[in-house]
């Protein structure tokens, strides 16, 4: 009988946000990209709006089962950067 090995889910990509900062209402964050397969990286910036309408997309445009979408905080992160 042919034993099947089981691989665990890895991501292509790892991204990290980072860097909050804050300018009266506005909050920028530093988006990181890297490519697991040939380390290339890509930096851009984006506001928190830019999440909020995202995760709205997410949930109500193109609703995809076994997708965790996380809550947003309106919070300021306090140091570190979030994966």
């Amino acid at each position: 009988m042919h034993e099947e090995t089981h691989v665990p889910f890895q991501s292509v990509y790892v991204v990290t946000v980072s860097d909050p900062v804050k300018s009266g209402d506005v909050v920028q964050y530093t988006v990181n990209t890297t490519e697991r397969s040939n380390g290339s990286e890509f930096t851009v910036t984006r506001l928190y709006d830019d999440f909020d309408y995202l995760q709205h997309c997410l949930l109500t445009e193109n609703p995809q089962h076994g997708i965790i979408v996380s809550i947003l905080t309106t919070d300021m992160p306090t140091g570190g950067g979030l994966q």
